[in-house]
This record gives C-alpha cells, sequence and structure tokens, in this order.
C-alpha cells in the first residue's frame, strides 16, 4: 500500500492484522482538523488483540508524515470493519483544577491533557470565552464559542496539535478550467442575524447585517450573561465567517490530474486538507460577480482513501443535502 502506514494503540496494523487491511480513508476539516477514518482489519471474526479497544490511538502516516490522527470508536469484532473519530470530537469537559467549570481555555485545555486528553499547544492557544455560565460543557463548546467571538476556525490536526486560524487569503491550491463545478444557493447563507442573549439576566436581541435580507437566529444564551457589546461582536463575527458570501449546493471529486499547486505542478491528494484555499477556474456564472475569471473557495471538508488518484472536496458553507447533513444542521 505504497507509502502508507496506519497503527492502532502505537503498534503497526500488519502486526496487528498479519493478513494485512484495506486502504484507510480519512476526512479533514476546516472546523475540527481530522474529521473520521475507516479501514478494515482482515482478521477472522472474533479474533482478539489488546490494541483494538474503543478509545485507541488511530494514526494514518505517509513515509512517516501524520496524514490523520484519532480515536478508535467502533470496532466491528465480527467484520473488523473500524472506524476512528478525530481528537478535536472528544468529549472532554471545560474544567480548572478544581473541578468546576472553567471558560479560560488555557487552564481547560491544560488540565484536559492532564486528564489524558493527548493533544499538544504548543502555540499557546490562551483567552477567555464571554459570559459566566458556570453550567458543565465540552472543551468542544468553549472552543466553539470562542471561535465564533474572534472569527476563527479551530481544531487539531494530524500531529495531534490544536489550531485557531483564521482562514486563509491566498490560494494553496489550483483547479484546472472546467474541472469543478460547484452550485451556489442561497440556503443557509441569511445576510443578518438576530443574536439571543442575556444582559443581567434579561433575554435581549441584538440584529446585524442586511436589514433587508433573511435573518438567521443566533442562540448566544448558553453563554451566560453577556453584554450587549460583546453580543454584537460575537454576532459580526458569525456574520463573517458563517454566514457571508455564497451557500454550495455540491462537493465534488477530483483527479491528479484537475488541481495542482499555485506552482502548477501536480497536487499530492494527500496534502489537500479541509481549512485551505482552492481556486477554481471554470466557473463564470459564479466569478463574474467579482469580475475575476476565477473563484476562490474555502474547503470545509476532504475525503480520501490512501493511494487513490481521486480526492473529494466540499467548500465551506455546503448546504445540507443528505438526510444525515439534514440532521446535523437542525
Amino acid at each position: 500500500m505504497g507509502c502508507y502506514s496506519l497503527r492502532i494503540g502505537g503498534y503497526e496494523a500488519t502486526h496487528i492484522s498479519p493478513r494485512g487491511h484495506t486502504p484507510p480513508t480519512w476526512e479533514t476539516l476546516a472546523d475540527g482538523g481530522c474529521g473520521s477514518a475507516s479501514f478494515t482489519l482482515n482478521m477472522p471474526p472474533g479474533s482478539y488483540h489488546h490494541a483494538l479497544r474503543s478509545g485507541a490511538l488511530v494514526e494514518i502516516l505517509l513515509a512517516g508524515k501524520p496524514m490523520f490522527v484519532g480515536t478508535l470508536t467502533e470496532p466491528d469484532r465480527t467484520t473488523w470493519e473500524c472506524h476512528a473519530q478525530g481528537l478535536a470530537f472528544q468529549k472532554k469537559l471545560a474544567l480548572d483544577g478544581s473541578g468546576a467549570a472553567t471558560r479560560d481555555l488555557s487552564t481547560a485545555i491544560a488540565e484536559a491533557a492532564a486528564r489524558g486528553w493527548p493533544v499538544g499547544n504548543p502555540d499557546g492557544i490562551a483567552g477567555t470565552v464571554a459570559g459566566d455560565s458556570g453550567d458543565p460543557q465540552t472543551l468542544g463548546d468553549l472552543f466553539d464559542q470562542y471561535a465564533e467571538q474572534t472569527g476563527k476556525r479551530w481544531g487539531v490536526d494530524a500531529r495531534q496539535i490544536l489550531f485557531l486560524t483564521a482562514d486563509p487569503t491566498a490560494p494553496m491550491w489550483i483547479t484546472t478550467p472546467g474541472a469543478v463545478a460547484f452550485g451556489a444557493t442561497n440556503e443557509g447563507m441569511a445576510k443578518a442575524i438576530a443574536a439571543r442573549f442575556l444582559e443581567g439576566g434579561v433575554l435581549d436581541t441584538v440584529f446585524r447585517g442586511d436589514p433587508t435580507g433573511d435573518e438567521e437566529p443566533v442562540d448566544l444564551t448558553k453563554r451566560g450573561n453577556i453584554t450587549t457589546a460583546q453580543a454584537t461582536s460575537i454576532a459580526d463575527q458569525i456574520l463573517a465567517t458563517r454566514k457571508a458570501g455564497s451557500g454550495w449546493v455540491n462537493g465534488v471529486t477530483l483527479t491528479r490530474d484537475q488541481i495542482n499547486t499555485v506552482g502548477g505542478s501536480r497536487a499530492p491528494l494527500a496534502d489537500i486538507r479541509g481549512g485551505q484555499m482552492l481556486r477554481v477556474y471554470g466557473l463564470p456564472q459564479l466569478a463574474a460577480n467579482s469580475g475575476r475569471m476565477y473563484l476562490d473557495v474555502v474547503i470545509g471538508k476532504t475525503r480520501y482513501t490512501a493511494d487513490e488518484d481521486t480526492i473529494y472536496l466540499e467548500p465551506v458553507n455546503k448546504a445540507p443535502r443528505t438526510a444525515r447533513e439534514v440532521w446535523a444542521a437542525g
């Protein structure tokens, strides 16, 4: 299987299953970093290895370079189909050293690491999440709130490192003309939002955006009490990162010949990740609105199978279309 390797609980998968396994498939996300992964071990039903347990660390590497990291969630002991989920989606509570709920990111990160969350924070991500809610919540929920108020995206990358970043402003990848056919939609792209929040225990609403456009409700009450100024700032950031721009109907599957680096060489498909910017040529009906011959989009999701010659991409702001997506959006 090329130069790829798969590790489970610190063991090479070929040591656990000498008869091998299917090429792993994994997702990367702009919001979250590593998404999900799946593979099937070639083992008899009912086999046993102590590494094959829920919560075991799953690593996918290319020539030693990390591509995905997560924890094993569903080892099916009859078919040995296995699924893993990225570390950003582990349910770790945001607590301080005494076990009380905290809204301080650095404290919550450090305490989660002390309780076994295998994630590093070398960039020293820190900050206080607006609000006074003392109710226990997950670290993921706390990060979501902080990303809202700062207009950034967060997650855990394949090196097990936290990131908190703004969207890129320059493309990393370029498609060949006509390779991509994204369909645009206004669904879920409200031009104004009505942010409901608590100030001094009293429910209030702040409206931001184009007053002539559709309004989308945003619930900020889970933060507890915040000020009108804080609610306004958070609402502006949500508009900028989640509600502004185009919505998209579909993702696309691209071959190695349809996507290049900015220098013009073939893109290594495994290096294409959610959160990077893609320059798309051949969408004149959309690019015309900007006066350019191309359109720059941030990749919201990728799905790739080791050694495949194609990769699946979705832009951010893709409208829900499958039943699972609609349920998640609801």
